[in-house]
């Protein structure tokens, strides 16, 4: 099972654990679990907020390294920044390997914008041009919303494929493409 490290920064202190869990997104659910045990970080009320606000963050993966996530949260007046590294264990699967499966975590309310936006698209002539039979290049016209909803999912898609961070490679971007050519329609 993987070992992850958690290094967060709150209130002029840092405070670093560590623990095996079965993911990424285990390590993440079980951290706030721990975080609320954890009697050096802050008093009971305060652990429980910096816990529920980090929960509901969606840790983004750092470009230019492997296995490394940030995210923050904001407690009154104070910054918490959390740094989770996958430090040892079972190596994952590049999204090169046979068998790479990737998990996009996303929010309901995030999602249904996402979704909302792309059918309106999609539905009006006037913003979309055929650029070959079947593919379309869109025009997307985003409220402020929008714009953040496709912000969430970059950052979901970072996540779940750190790789996409990195410099990619044109036959895996084919090879993504040639795949989506050929589902049934």
């Amino acid at each position: 099972m993987p070992l992850f490290t958690f290094v967060l920064e709150f209130d002029g202190g840092t405070h670093i654990s560590q623990f095996r869990a079965t993911s990424f997104f285990r390590a993440v659910e079980e951290y706030g679990a721990q975080l609320l045990r954890d009697k050096a970080v802050a008093k009971l009320p305060v652990r429980r907020r910096l816990s529920e606000a980090l929960s509901a963050e969606n840790p983004v993966a750092i470009k230019g390294v492997r296995n490394v996530w940030c995210c923050s949260a904001s407690i009154g007046k104070k910054l918490a920044l959390l740094n989770v590294v996958a430090t040892a264990g079972n190596r994952e699967p590049t999204t090169s390997e046979p068998g790479y499966e990737e998990r996009i975590r996303l929010r309901t309310g995030p999602s249904l914008v996402i979704w909302e936006l792309l059918i309106r698209t999609l539905r009006n002539p006037e913003v979309r041009k055929e650029v070959s039979p079947g593919n379309y290049e869109l025009l997307f016209r985003l409220d402020e919303a929008e714009r953040l909803a496709l912000n969430y999912l970059a950052g979901a898609i970072q996540r779940a494929v750190p790789d996409a961070l990195a410099p990619v490679k044109p036959e895996l971007i084919a090879e993504g493409k040639l795949w989506l050519l050929s589902r049934p329609k």
